[in-house]
């Protein structure tokens, strides 16, 4: 829960069954203790750098052998983070890959006024929310009683060094947020709009898949693997902004 909920690292989705064995909604890595965490500080020059740091394991005996380590740093001063994610193939066969780094956001951030601000080559919806929902995407309003929540993915363009940007900014306020990760590791874009009384959220979504399972992702032929003694490696940066760059 909170700021960001990280899901994976083989399910990102709703609960399924895979190969017999049952996968829970979004996966282990969120509901499982870091081992080696701890924090850090050290200058950089007359700049201050702090972070934490950890390793989460995703293993089986006779199953899969996967470690992410994340170090999350930040400089005194600054107002962003950034999350840099390494996750390990420890095994001897190829294992599904699914991650998903979600992130969420609500009032007074969210409100009537605010607005998603992407540069998208395309956007679509969920094969669960309406078509034409899709016209309003980034697009926020009221609460509204049983609104459910929407899903809409956005194909977006990368600048000149591979990577990507989304900003929520509400013009009330004067300030919104910003999220910039590399396209070629975390392809897809999803959001997750909710704004039914009482949640009123919206999330923004990062990943490598579609959040169908590691069963549909496959059935889609959009599961990825990670192989033996491979390495991945995954940099998300968030922060604060005063005035929207995306227009």
């Amino acid at each position: 829960g909170g700021l960001l909920t990280t899901c994976g690292l083989m399910q990102a989705g709703g609960s399924c069954v895979y190969k017999g064995r049952k996968h829970g909604t979004h996966g282990d890595v969120s509901n499982t203790p870091a081992i080696n965490a701890g924090a850090f500080q050290h200058w950089e020059g007359e700049l201050l750098k702090m972070g934490v740091q950890g390793t989460v394991r995703n293993g089986l005996l006779y199953r899969e052998n996967l470690e992410m380590h994340r170090t999350i740093t930040s400089k005194l001063g600054e107002n962003t983070l950034h999350i840099h994610d390494q996750i390990e193939n420890n095994g001897f066969e190829r294992q599904p890959l699914m991650t998903l780094y979600h992130m969420n956001f609500g009032f007074p951030l969210v409100d009537r006024d605010t607005v998603l601000l992407v540069d998208a080559i395309s956007q679509k919806p969920s094969a669960q929310t309406p078509e034409d929902a899709v016209v309003d995407c980034c697009k926020m309003g009221d609460p509204e009683p049983g609104a459910g929540g929407l899903v809409f993915f956005h194909d977006l363009k990368p600048d000149a060094s591979g990577l990507v940007r989304a900003e929520l900014y509400n013009p009330k306020l004067g300030w919104g947020i910003f999220i910039e990760w590399n396209k070629q590791a975390l392809w897809n874009f999803a959001e997750w709009k909710n704004l039914s009384c009482g949640d009123y959220v919206v999330g923004l979504e990062p990943c490598n898949n579609y959040i169908l399972g590691i069963a549909g992702e496959e059935e889609n032929g959009t599961l990825e693997y990670i192989e033996p003694g491979e390495t991945r490696t995954f940099d998300v940066t968030f922060g604060i902004i005063e005035k929207p760059t995306i227009q």
